[in-house]
């Protein structure tokens, strides 16, 4: 993003994946080192169910500022 000059995004859907044997999925947000409220869980994730699903609200994500080493 950084490159791309782009200050943000707005996600307004996720569409998640994960092969036959994924049972259940979330989608993290990570902001400074925080964990942020997960975007999206499925705990009866379905891989012949993938479709993109709508938000409830509109999250925005920006470039990462500092890149922490592990």
């Amino acid at each position: 993003m950084s490159n791309a000059g782009v200050q943000e995004l707005k996600m307004f859907g996720v569409f998640q994946h994960a092969h036959l044997a994924g049972v259940a999925i979330t989608t993290r947000h990570y902001r400074n080192d925080t964990e942020l409220p997960p975007i999206m869980t499925d705990p009866n994730y379905d891989f012949n169910f993938q479709e993109v699903r709508k938000l409830p609200q509109e999250r925005t994500i920006y470039p990462v500022r500092s890149v922490t080493k592990i």
